[in-house]
């Protein structure tokens, strides 16, 4: 899941968040690759928890200052998210590192890639490049 030019939504602070998501991802893959998601996919909850935390509250000020209309239901689904990472980190207190349990995690970010930052969060730039 290397970072790549087309994953830009031209926010530099938001890039660059972005950036450190596709690199735990790139983690999470090689550990797969290699027999160790099992180990590597607690790191990856974590992360996931700290990152959205930080990463949704920086991003929902910027919609605010820069007026982006479409702001509730880009939280909305922020706030979907962050429920989704909470449900599979339980999954995993709960199942244990197993590899369903890994693919679920895979899959949940690597959507969460395509289908919201190069679909949802592109739509920002117009509206910070406004000002």
């Amino acid at each position: 899941m290397t970072w790549k030019d087309d994953l830009i939504i031209g926010v530099p602070a938001i890039d660059k968040q972005h950036k450190m998501l596709c690199d735990a991802i790139d983690r999470l893959l090689d550990a797969c690759k290699s027999g160790k998601g099992r180990d590597e996919i607690i790191s990856t909850m974590s992360f996931l928890e700290q990152y959205t935390a930080r990463h949704f509250h920086d991003e929902e000020i910027i919609h605010k200052q820069c007026g982006y209309p479409k702001c509730v239901e880009h939280k909305k689904m922020h706030d979907d998210f962050i429920k989704k990472v909470q449900e599979m980190k339980q999954d995993i207190i709960k199942d244990g590192a197993n590899i369903v349990n890994v693919g679920k995690v895979n899959t949940l970010i690597i959507d969460w890639l395509f289908s919201h930052i190069k679909k949802v969060d592109q739509e920002l730039e117009q509206y910070v490049n406004k000002k």
